[in-house]
């Protein structure tokens, strides 16, 4: 996350407050790049030669994804995978480590299919309705 194009002052939300902003509060241009605070400004220069439109995003703060920066399968990074199981505690029942498949592609095998059915099955039995 670094500074954007607008000046800061006491309106501005400080760097802490980003992550508990909704996504209306955000603005994206449909690429990694993601904009709080500020607007979409469109600037039309008509000249001799024709008119051209640039598109500028004004915020406060501008944030980018990261590249991956640990091994994992190409969906969930390999410390996120381990997390449940080291800080879950005892709200982790059960968790499941199968080598060689990938995390979109195990999905497509039976015995992954049945193991999720089952899993939801499962947590469906145990969950108090009002």
């Amino acid at each position: 996350m670094k500074q954007g194009s607008l000046a800061h002052d006491a309106k501005t939300p400080k760097s802490s407050m980003v992550v508990a902003m909704s996504p209306e509060s955000v603005l994206t241009n449909g690429s990694n790049n993601l904009y709080v605070g500020g607007e979409r400004v469109v600037h039309t220069n008509v000249g001799t030669h024709g008119a051209s439109v640039n598109v500028v995003e004004t915020s406060f703060w501008e944030i980018r994804c990261g590249a991956q920066d640990s091994s994992g399968d190409g969906t969930v990074p390999i410390r996120s995978g381990q997390a449940p199981a080291r800080s879950g505690g005892m709200s982790i029942l059960q968790q499941f480590m199968v080598a060689g498949i990938d995390h979109e592609g195990a999905y497509r095998f039976p015995a992954t299919q049945l193991v999720t059915q089952y899993a939801i099955t499962k947590l469906s039995a145990m969950a108090k309705f009002a």
